[in-house]
């Protein structure tokens, strides 16, 4: 639908002033997730401060922002500033107990979210709601509507309302805002008092199924796909017609990576493989899905090595872990099995991109537990196995973001190792049982707007509507134009 004339002049129009962009992000790990909006804003000269949470930050280098930086004239960084008054201890109680208590209403939702999330309320209350009884009182008692009002009645912290007049944005975009003990909620709730619009990106795949929930409600919540607009909508009660589909901004960086590309010979020597034999990428899981995961790397990689076929027993592994799940990678052994990056990474800075674009660009497959690289495969136009076992039930099957990889058939689902063994065997074969259906989640779940669509471009112009004075329907009538 094209955009109505009005709303595209004061956008594009003579006189067109660039915009003062606030960005507000939890850690400094966090912003290649939204790189790619930050990119887009910048390219059409707006002026962009990025804040982060010096606590959260301070064991992650700010080396990929301060890169990104010196790329622009047009994006600084600083620091966010943290509630400190009278309200800070029992607000933050109010919110970690109230997101305590949407999970124990969510029947879909695996039960070791609920447990993991007792872990951040005090210990006297973790002891009274680990009995049943107690939950079941909870989820069916008015407490989450009165932490509800609690919050409506605590006024925004005087120093971050002063923050945001000092920098005079012309909107505030925020993220995660629902993780444990998110600061950053706090500029939104300044931000309403001082009418200033407020945006927030779902930052992850996960984000909206394993986090907290919203405790203040933004002006705009931009999600990648349906499954995310139902989630908003249904646990965090974000209003349906404040919520807008983009995409996966966390995605952008594969649809233009051809750059990245290397000669497979020098890809496969710096990582110390054979260049003329196939190899495969097991995608490690963070210690939370998985801990010692090392086991079912190994075991595959020792079946195939046994296996009766000469090709079979030629494929090399490289092992990717998880950064908060690497200690224990030192175990796996194998002539053709190699561990790499070391202590894992994510695809943050370009070395670390460049590596993992050509590891799945020169795989023949990968496999994996569950995490999100399994999408970043799925974008790649690779294979992806999995083996579903008791041991991960609770992160596996059980939870609601990976159900939707098993509901979209775009996985080689396994019960075992042999059986991943014998699927490797027939796909190696020839016999890809899920290629359409990884075409298609792409288009469904990363790019629902077009392959040709960027998430980020389309959060970028969403959020440039809003700040002008764009209402919720001119967006939705407007983007991506």
């Amino acid at each position: 639908m094209p955009m109505n004339n009005a709303l595209f002049k004061r956008m594009t129009g003579a006189g067109r002033i660039p915009l003062k962009v606030l960005f507000v992000i939890k850690s400094l790990s966090q912003f290649s997730y939204m790189s790619s909006i930050v990119k887009s804003l910048d390219s059409s000269g707006h002026q962009i401060q990025l804040l982060f949470d010096p606590v959260w930050s301070k064991t992650t280098s700010d080396h990929v922002v301060r890169q990104f930086i010196s790329r622009t004239d047009n994006v600084a960084m600083d620091w966010s500033v943290q509630r400190t008054d009278k309200w800070r201890r029992w607000i933050f109680f109010s919110r970690e107990f109230r997101s305590y208590i949407s999970y124990t209403k969510r029947g879909d939702q695996s039960s070791y979210y609920l447990k993991r999330w007792n872990g951040y309320l005090p210990r006297i209350i973790r002891k009274f709601v680990y009995f049943r009884p107690v939950r079941f009182l909870l989820s069916h008692s008015p407490v989450y509507q009165w932490l509800a009002a609690v919050e409506t009645h605590v006024p925004p912290d005087q120093k971050i309302t002063a923050d945001l007049l000092h920098r005079k944005p012309d909107v505030i975009v925020v993220t995660p805002m629902n993780q444990r003990y998110s600061e950053e909620v706090e500029y939104v709730k300044a931000a309403k008092i001082l009418n200033i619009p407020t945006v927030v990106p779902v930052i992850s795949w996960d984000n909206l199924t394993t986090k907290g929930i919203f405790h203040v409600i933004p002006d705009l919540t931009l999600v990648w796909n349906e499954e995310q607009r139902s989630e908003a909508i249904n646990i965090h009660s974000v209003p349906e017609e404040n919520v807008f589909i983009t995409g996966s901004p966390f995605f952008d960086k594969w649809f233009d990576a051809s750059k990245l590309l290397e000669d497979r010979r020098i890809f496969c020597q710096r990582m110390g493989l054979d260049h003329t034999k196939p190899f495969f990428v097991y995608l490690g899981s963070s210690a939370k899905i998985a801990r010692d995961e090392t086991w079912l790397p190994q075991s595959i990689y020792n079946g195939l090595k046994s296996h009766s076929k000469t090709s079979i027993r030629n494929i090399g592994m490289l092992a990717r872990p998880h950064p908060v799940n690497a200690k224990h990678y030192n175990q796996l052994i194998g002539d053709r099995l190699v561990v790499w990056p070391k202590d894992g990474a994510l695809p943050e800075a370009r070395d670390s991109q460049r590596d993992f674009y050509n590891a799945l660009r020169h795989c023949e497959f990968t496999l994996g537990i569950n995490t999100s690289g399994m999408i970043n495969a799925i974008v790649n136009a690779k294979p992806c196995l999995t083996v579903l076992t008791d041991q991960y039930q609770l992160t596996q099957e059980k939870t609601v973001h990976f159900r939707q990889l098993l509901q979209a058939d775009v996985l080689d689902i396994n019960h075992s190792p042999q059986e991943a063994i014998d699927s490797i065997v027939r796909l190696l074969d020839g016999e890809d049982r899920h290629c359409d259906q990884r075409q298609q989640f792409v288009l469904k779940f990363v790019r629902p707007h077009g392959l040709e669509i960027g998430a980020g471009k389309a959060a970028a112009q969403a959020i440039e509507l809003i700040a002008r004075g764009g209402s919720i329907d001119e967006i939705k009538a407007s983007v991506p134009y």
